[in-house]
């Protein structure tokens, strides 16, 4: 198989301007109808209010990507190192930068954040842990990490089965998905202390995105070793994820979740979808998709919400514009240049 996948490089770009889009022309501009009591006419893009289905595409990537990156690490510890030494570099920056707005812009969306919070992020383990083992106030510099919590609880429980328990497959991340299904059917209907738990423990592992992960995973193992079985696996946890996606009531969720494993799928076969995927624009998204996806939420709502308040809904797109395509550009030089740099020195150190 090849080293590096455009294709997948092209995804993650059509994955983060979803999420981009979803943020800054849906969401914040609900929050500012909410706050300010004014009226805007969502109806014309209301269609963006599915970009949050990039997250699941970003999910359904790492699980290809991880079980490729697993089969080239000689042990659990290399894998470990080079994962967090993959994320933390623009983790660090995005929250130091957040704290540092806390201090001089103490109102929405930086709220007076303390040096404590950083921890969360900088560890990628979310704040409830640290709020329930150690009893301190802890929350988050950004909402957003909490795809960063259940990234790198995947991360962990797979290379842990990768090598210790020899799941060269990936099998057990389905299993896993599987069994976070069982638990919370029986805590609905057959409540106990013992259902509730395992329920919980299954919503702390963020089994409910595993769906996502194990559908990676085995379109990896089918395009890997060519065997039937995985691609009937890829088509269960397919449908899988897109049920639990639309929840059993959403026909267009169920849709867009079924096309989005589609595409990936026809991204390795189809030379359209390919040249479409690997085109320039998409393929720079791509590169700076993970510190954009870090920065975009809370300086986007900044930047718009100066806007708004000298000009309302007046030319909200035309501003939002203006904010999107100012985080566009500091990710380019997070990525461009601090990141190279920053993983350049970690590489000495692995």
């Amino acid at each position: 198989m090849a080293r590096r996948f455009l294709n997948l490089d092209g995804l993650r770009g059509v994955a983060i301007l979803a999420v981009v889009f979803f943020h800054i022309f849906f969401t914040h501009a609900h929050n500012f109808s909410h706050q300010f009591n004014s009226f805007y006419n969502f109806s014309s893009i209301s269609f963006l209010g599915y970009g949050s289905f990039g997250v699941n595409l970003f999910f359904l990537i790492s699980g290809f990507v991880i079980y490729y990156s697993l089969e080239k690490s000689k042990n659990f510890k290399i894998f470990f190192l080079k994962r967090y030494f993959r994320l933390i570099p623009s983790m660090i920056f995005v929250s130091i930068f957040t704290l540092f707005f806390s201090l001089i812009y103490p109102s929405e969306p930086f709220h007076n954040f303390n040096l404590v919070d950083l921890i969360p992020g900088l560890t990628f383990i979310e704040p409830r842990f640290f709020a329930q083992i150690f009893n301190i106030n802890i929350k988050d510099i950004d909402q957003v990490f909490w795809t960063l919590y259940v990234e790198f609880k995947f991360y962990i429980i797979s290379g842990l089965s990768f090598f210790f328990l020899k799941d060269k497959k990936g099998l057990i991340i389905g299993l896993l998905y599987i069994l976070y299904l069982i638990s919370k059917y029986l805590n609905i209907y057959f409540n106990s202390v013992f259902t509730f738990y395992l329920y919980e423990t299954g919503k702390w592992l963020g089994a409910a995105f595993f769906c996502w992960f194990a559908t990676g995973i085995y379109l990896f193992q089918f395009l890997k070793d060519r065997k039937s079985s995985f691609l009937l696996l890829f088509i269960f946890f397919s449908f899988f994820s897109s049920i639990h996606q639309a929840r059993g009531h959403d026909m267009m969720s169920f849709l867009i979740s079924i096309i989005i494993c589609l595409i990936i799928f026809l991204s390795f076969y189809k030379n359209l979808i390919k040249k479409i995927i690997e085109s320039k624009f998409f393929l720079f998204l791509g590169y700076i998709s993970y510190p954009l996806y870090l920065i975009h939420q809370n300086l986007s709502f900044f930047i718009q919400k100066s806007f708004f308040i000298i000009f309302g809904f007046n030319y909200f797109i035309v501003y939002s514009l203006i904010a999107g395509l100012f985080i566009f550009f500091i990710s380019f030089l997070i990525s461009r240049y601090y990141e190279k740099y920053f993983r350049n020195v970690l590489a000495k150190l692995i």
